[in-house]
């Protein structure tokens, strides 16, 4: 081929056959029996134009057959929403996240969601982060309410800080309600009378849903927010939060196991903070201290309650869990 780009000619049969398979050589008139040489860009012209033709015909079909079932889609959920009933019970794990993702690709505004008990696991946490952060950069606001006793829970308050990062806010309570999710005020999520992680109540009835998410606003108002990782996560404010809490419930007779569970502790954190109440008061025994409380004038609705005397606040009792 030397010989044909230097202004030769070549016979047929000299000829390689994959040049003459891909255009780059063609039977030349004159004379007969050789090759006449054709440019790359040419026969490259010659080979591609039917592959983007197809590629064209590909992309207009495939861009009719996307708005067909974009068209549906819309349809569909429309029927949906007007037929849906005003309370659904999701059960299963698949069934559960194919709920939150749904609702989470449609959100557009707003996200709400109140998460009670101890920190979740660091597997569960990345998952969570991997599905808000996509949310949250799109301009979604998201409000999460958590127990005081996350404070002291390190994944979940790398969770927090990467959250807020992007925008997000977190505060936490003593007590708090039920998990609660509200996505835009329209459709909310609440666990399941079994409590299990795998089950929720999905909620479309539009009276339901603003009565939760006014129960949210309230508790967010009461809530501390959580500093980021740079600040001081367990404030005396919060130790003062969590000691009127246990009072409060001493007072109304609750055991050390109740207690725990309705703050999100454990029991051997809370025995520590009875211990530290009784030497406060001067008590011997639970129904005495419950006594001494209650007169002390500490769980009046203007009360604020100083905390016990012992360590500092960094150094309240750590969870046992």
């Amino acid at each position: 081929m030397a010989d044909a780009t230097a202004g030769g000619s070549p016979e047929l049969d000299e000829v390689p056959t994959c040049l003459r398979r891909l255009g780059l050589v063609v039977p030349s008139a004159q004379p007969p029996g050789r090759v006449r040489v054709v440019p790359p860009s040419v026969a490259a012209t010659h080979h591609l134009a039917p592959l983007e033709r197809a590629i064209s015909r590909t992309r207009t079909a495939l861009a009719t057959v996307t708005e067909t079932f974009e068209l549906i889609e819309r349809a569909y959920n429309r029927g949906r929403t007007a037929h849906m009933p005003d309370v659904v019970p999701i059960h299963g794990q698949t069934e559960v996240e194919a709920a939150l993702q749904r609702s989470l690709d449609e959100c557009r505004t707003e996200l709400i969601t109140a998460h009670p008990g101890r920190g979740r696991s660091p597997e569960i946490l990345a998952d969570v982060l991997e599905r808000d952060l996509p949310v949250l950069r799109r301009g979604v606001r998201k409000q999460v309410i958590y127990q005081h006793t996350i404070r002291i829970h390190g994944p979940t308050l790398e969770y927090v800080d990467s959250i807020v990062r992007e925008g997000a806010e977190a505060r936490t309570l003593s007590e708090l309600f039920d998990r609660l999710i509200v996505f835009d005020r329209k459709i909310a999520y609440i666990a399941s009378p079994s409590r299990d992680e795998h089950e929720l109540i999905e909620i479309h009835q539009p009276a339901l849903v603003r009565y939760l998410s006014r129960a949210f606003d309230l508790s967010w108002s009461r809530a501390t927010p959580v500093p980021t990782a740079a600040g001081y996560r367990h404030s005396v404010a919060v130790t003062s939060d969590i000691q009127r809490s246990i009072m409060r419930m001493l007072v109304n007779g609750l055991t050390d196991d109740k207690i725990a569970r309705e703050l999100g502790m454990g029991r051997r954190t809370v025995a520590e903070h009875v211990r530290r109440l009784s030497e406060r008061f001067g008590s011997s025994g639970r129904a005495q201290l419950g006594y001494a409380i209650a007169r002390s004038g500490l769980l009046d609705v203007d009360g604020h309650p100083q905390p016990c005397s012992g360590p500092p606040a960094d150094d309240e009792p750590k969870s046992d869990e």
